[in-house]
C-alpha cells in the first residue's frame, strides 16, 4: 500500500478546496475531476464515473481524504472494505470545508487524527465519533502503536477490553517494557484505569481487564504458567512493545536458519519474546550480510551497525562488562562483535545475556533504555 496521501474531488468548489490543502500532508496525489482539472505536478485527472478510480485509490494508498458528501463516500467505499487492520485511513470533507468527518479507521488507521489535523489546517469544524479519542482515554487497539507495539491477544478480547475501558469499568495496566510514553505525562489516566507496578497488584485489583506491556513469554517469577493464568483476568490484552536488541557477529555465508536457531534459543532461555525485536546490532562489515539480512527481515527489525572504532572504544571505555576474544580481532581488529553492538545500539550499560557462541556466530542480547 502506499504511504502517500490521496486527495480526491469531484465538484468545482472540490477542486478549488483542494488548492488550499496542498500544504497538507506533505507526499500526497490529488485526484480531480477531468470537469474541472488544471495540469500542475502532483495533480491528476479522472474520469465520471469515479467508481474506478475509488476502487485503485482505496486499495494504493494509506489515507484518502475525500471532498465529496458522506452520504457518496459511504457508498463508494463500502464495497472495499475489509477489516480495521487492513483498510486506509478515510476523511470526507463537504466541498465547502465546513466538516471533516473521519468515516474509517478512525484509531489504527489515522483518520481521527487526520480529520483533526485538516480542520487546523483549513478551519473546518472536525467530526469524530470514536469513543477513546472522545473521552481523551486508552485507545485499547492503538497503545503503542505509533512505537511499533503489537498485540498478542485475540481480537474478541482487545473488544471486550476496548469496552470496559470506556464504559468506565476498572482496567488496569502493568508495563513491564517498553516505551514508557504511551500516555502522556501532562495528563493523568482517567479515574477507572489503575497502573499496578507488579503483577500482584494487577491480580488483586478490581474489574475484569489487564492491560500488559512486556517483553517476557511468561514472567520469570512464574516460568511455568502463562500470563493469562497469573493476572487470573478474563480480558487480557498483551502487548509486545519493541525492546530488544540482539547483538550479532557471524562468519562469511553462514545460514539464516543457523542464527534463526541461535537466536529462538537464546530469547527461550531468558523468557523473551521474539515478537520484542527490535534492532539486529552488528559489525560494519556485515551489514549486507545474507543471513543476518534475511534475519532481520523476519522479525521486521532494522540492522544497525558499528564500525571497529566504536566497538573497540566500548572495550577501552571501562563503562561495560565485556570480555574481549581473540578471533574477532585477529579477523576484524576488534575485540568483538555480538556484545559491543548490543551495548551500543541498546543505550544500555548492561547485557540480559553475554556473549554465547556456535561455531558459525556470536550473540548476546540487551534491553532498550527509553
Amino acid at each position: 500500500m502506499n504511504a502517500k496521501t490521496a486527495f480526491i474531488a469531484i465538484s468545482k468548489k472540490g477542486a478549488r478546496l483542494v488548492q488550499n490543502l496542498e500544504e497538507f500532508e506533505g507526499d500526497k496525489d490529488i485526484f480531480i475531476n477531468r470537469r474541472w482539472f488544471v495540469p500542475k505536478d502532483g495533480h491528476r485527472a479522472f474520469d465520471l464515473p469515479i467508481k474506478p478510480t475509488i476502487q485503485k485509490i482505496f486499495t494504493d494508498y494509506q489515507k484518502i481524504i475525500l471532498i465529496m458528501p458522506v452520504g457518496a463516500a459511504v457508498r463508494l467505499i463500502a464495497p472495499y472494505l475489509r477489516d480495521k487492520y487492513a483498510d486506509p485511513a478515510v476523511v470526507c470533507i463537504d466541498d465547502s470545508g465546513n466538516f471533516a468527518v473521519s468515516l474509517l479507521s478512525g484509531h489504527l488507521g489515522g483518520a481521527d487524527q487526520l480529520a483533526s489535523d485538516i480542520s487546523s489546517h483549513i478551519g473546518s469544524i472536525p467530526v469524530i465519533t470514536s469513543a477513546s479519542y472522545l473521552g481523551r482515554t486508552i485507545p485499547v487497539d492503538l497503545l503503542g502503536h505509533e512505537f511499533g507495539w503489537t498485540i498478542e491477544s485475540l481480537s474478541s478480547t482487545v473488544t471486550k477490553a476496548s469496552a470496559d475501558v470506556v464504559n468506565g469499568e476498572p482496567v488496569t495496566i502493568y508495563q513491564q517494557a517498553g516505551e514508557p510514553t504511551w500516555w502522556p505525562d501532562h495528563k493523568s489516566l482517567p479515574n477507572n484505569i489503575t497502573k499496578c507496578i507488579t503483577l500482584d497488584s494487577v491480580k488483586d485489583a478490581p474489574g475484569h481487564t489487564a492491560l500488559i506491556i512486556s517483553d517476557e513469554m511468561e514472567l520469570i517469577r512464574y516460568r511455568t504458567q502463562p500470563i493469562e493464568q497469573i493476572v487470573l483476568k478474563p480480558n487480557i490484552v498483551l502487548y509486545r512493545p519493541r525492546s530488544l536488541v540482539i547483538g550479532m557477529g557471524c562468519r562469511k555465508g553462514v545460514e539464516f536458519e543457523d542464527l534463526q536457531q541461535l537466536l529462538l534459543s537464546s530469547l527461550r532461555d531468558l523468557n523473551l519474546s521474539p515478537n520484542s525485536i527490535r534492532t539486529i546490532a552488528t559489525a560494519t562489515i556485515k551489514s549486507t550480510e545474507p543471513g543476518l539480512v534475511e534475519l532481520s527481515n523476519y522479525y521486521n527489525a532494522n540492522i544497525t551497525t558499528y564500525n571497529v572504532e566504536q566497538l573497540n572504544a566500548v572495550f577501552q571505555s571501562g563503562k561495560y562488562q565485556v570480555s574481549p576474544s581473540d578471533a574477532p580481532q585477529r579477523l576484524l581488529g576488534v575485540g568483538g562483535v555480538s556484545e559491543p553492538s548490543a551495548l551500543l545500539a541498546s543505550g544500555n550499560t548492561q547485557l540480559l545475556m553475554r556473549k554465547r557462541k556456535t561455531d558459525r556466530a556470536t550473540i548476546a542480547i540487551a534491553r532498550m533504555v527509553f
